[in-house]
C-alpha cells in the first residue's frame, strides 16, 4: 500500500483507538486523580517503547544508536519530543480534568475534535497557509453546535466544557508541531520522549492534587484497583504507546488539516463507545450540537475559494 493510502489508514485506525480511550478515561477518572492518571499512563507508555526499542531497531523502525548522541536527526528528535510533550501534557490534563468533573465520553470526544477547526486557523496565522472561506463557515457552524451541546438550561457554560475547548486549542498546537517535525525525526524515539516529557510534567500537579491531599498510601491504593489497572493499561498501551506513535508515523507526508479531519473521527467513536459501554446518553439538543460540530469539522476540509490569494509558501 502506498503512503498516500497507508498513512490516512493509520490515522483512521488511530481515531478508533482514541475514541475507545474516552471510556477508559471516564472510568479511570472516577477513582484516580486526573493528573496522576496521565502521569502514570504516559510514563508507562514511554518505558514500554524504550523497552521495545531493540525490537524496533531490528525491524528498521528506529535508529540503532542511542538518541542522546550527535547527529541532526537526533537533535531534532529531542527537540521535537520536548515541544510536543509539553503540548501533550497540557492538553491531556485539561481533557482528563474535564472528564473527571463528569463530562460524558461522547461530549468530551466531540469538543476535543474541535482541534480540527483550530488547526487550519493557526496554520494560517502562524505559517501563512491558505485559509478558505469554508473555514469561516465551519467555525460559525461549530460555534452554533457548541451552543447546543454545552450550554446549560440557565444559559451558562460548564467549567468542564471550557476546559475541553481549551484542550482542543492545545491539541491543535501538538498536531502542528508533529507536522513540522515528523519527517525529520526517529519516530519511535520521538514518541517515547514525547510521552516521557508529558508523564514527568503530569507528575508535578499530581503531587499537590493526589499525594498532597489523600496521602501516599491512599493514592497508590487508588491505582491498584481492578478498574484503575484496566483503564490505565488501555490508556498507556493502546491510547498512548500505540495511538500517539501511530499519529507521528501516520502524519508523515499528510497535510495537517487532512490529518486532523481523519483523527477527528475519534469523536464519533467516543460517542458510540460511551453509549455502548458506559450507557451514557445525549438528549436531542446535544445530539444536534454534536452533528453540527462534526459538520463544521468536515466543512473545514472542503476545497473552497481561499480567503487569501497568496500562494502557500510551503514548509520552511
Amino acid at each position: 500500500m502506498s503512503n498516500r493510502l497507508r498513512n490516512p489508514a493509520i490515522l483512521a485506525f488511530t481515531s478508533v483507538v482514541w475514541g475507545l480511550a474516552f471510556v477508559a478515561q471516564s472510568k479511570g477518572g472516577e477513582t484516580v486523580d486526573p493528573y496522576l492518571f496521565n502521569a502514570v499512563r504516559f510514563t508507562a507508555a514511554a518505558l514500554l517503547l524504550y523497552a521495545l526499542m531493540p525490537l524496533f531497531s531490528k525491524l528498521g523502525l528506529a535508529e540503532k544508536r542511542p538518541v542522546f548522541v550527535g547527529g541532526e536527526v537526533r537533535k531534532t528528535t529531542i527537540r521535537a519530543g520536548i515541544v510536543t510533550g509539553v503540548f501533550l501534557s497540557i492538553a491531556s490534563n485539561l481533557q482528563q480534568a474535564a472528564i473527571s468533573m463528569g463530562a460524558p465520553a461522547g461530549k468530551a470526544g466531540f469538543l476535543t475534535a474541535c482541534y480540527m477547526l483550530f488547526v487550519p486557523l493557526f496554520n494560517f496565522v502562524i505559517f501563512r497557509k491558505r485559509l478558505g472561506v469554508n473555514i469561516l463557515l465551519a467555525v460559525g457552524i461549530a460555534v452554533a453546535g457548541m451552543y447546543l451541546l454545552c450550554l446549560t438550561r440557565g444559559g451558562s457554560w460548564r467549567k468542564e466544557d471550557l476546559l475541553l475547548l481549551l484542550c482542543a486549542v492545545v491539541f491543535s498546537f501538538q498536531i502542528l508541531s508533529i507536522d513540522r517535525f515528523s519527517g525529520k525525526t526517529d519516530p519511535i524515539r520521538f514518541a517515547a520522549l514525547e510521552f516521557l516529557v508529558a508523564g514527568l510534567l503530569s507528575f508535578i500537579p499530581s503531587c499537590f492534587t493526589a499525594f498532597g491531599r489523600a496521602g501516599f498510601a491512599a493514592t497508590v491504593s487508588s491505582l491498584t484497583t481492578p478498574d484503575a489497572l484496566l483503564c490505565l493499561g488501555y490508556a498507556a498501551v493502546f491510547s498512548s504507546a500505540v495511538g500517539y506513535t501511530l499519529q507521528i508515523v501516520g502524519q508523515r507526508g499528510v497535510d495537517p488539516t487532512v490529518a486532523g479531519i481523519i483523527m477527528s473521527l475519534e469523536s464519533v467513536f467516543s460517542a458510540l463507545a460511551g453509549w455502548l459501554i458506559l450507557r451514557q446518553t445525549l438528549n436531542g439538543r446535544q445530539i444536534a450540537g454534536c452533528a453540527m460540530i462534526f459538520a463544521g469539522v468536515v466543512l473545514a476540509q472542503l476545497d473552497l475559494p481561499a480567503l487569501s490569494s497568496r500562494r502557500d509558501p510551503g514548509r520552511s
